[in-house]
């Protein structure tokens, strides 16, 4: 990395960003898609909340608010390690092909998973957990490899 700026540059840093780029705008529509069902749903968990839009505070979560929370808790357990292991990973100079077909697959995987999730398609939520938690293993291993 003699010159920093040609990294910056580079195509394999701008697959990267555009991969990253696409994972959190899917974590931030998380956020709407939590408030949305929480509205259609009336089902708020904090009591000022449900008094602001004059519903009945519910002590307990509607289902769909439950699938819809948990799909932003594995984002974030997914997500956030695939930047850290990624921005690692483009350090270490893979292959422009093979990295862009690791974050194209994570990326697809982790948007199968939240389909499925949010439909409660089996075993497609599964399947697309598991593929993107081996490509988080690959990058890991190829990370240890190159900074040993």
């Amino acid at each position: 990395m003699a010159n920093s700026s040609a990294f910056w540059e580079s195509e394999l840093f701008r697959t990267f960003a555009f991969y990253v780029s696409v994972l959190l705008f899917k974590v931030l529509s998380n956020n709407f898609t939590t408030v949305y069902y929480r509205s259609i749903r009336k089902c708020y968990r904090v009591e000022e909340d449900s008094k602001l839009v004059k519903a009945k505070h519910q002590a307990v979560e509607h289902p769909d608010v439950t699938r819809v929370v948990r799909i932003h808790e594995h984002d974030l357990e997914n997500i956030i390690p695939f930047i850290l292991i990624g921005s690692l990973f483009i350090l270490t100079g893979p292959s422009l092909t093979l990295a862009t077909w690791y974050f194209r697959i994570f990326t697809g995987a982790r948007l199968v998973h939240t389909i499925s999730y949010l439909f409660a398609l089996q075993p497609a939520r599964t399947i697309a957990h598991v593929v993107a938690v081996v490509i988080l293993n690959l990058m890991v291993v190829s990370n240890i490899k190159y900074f040993m």
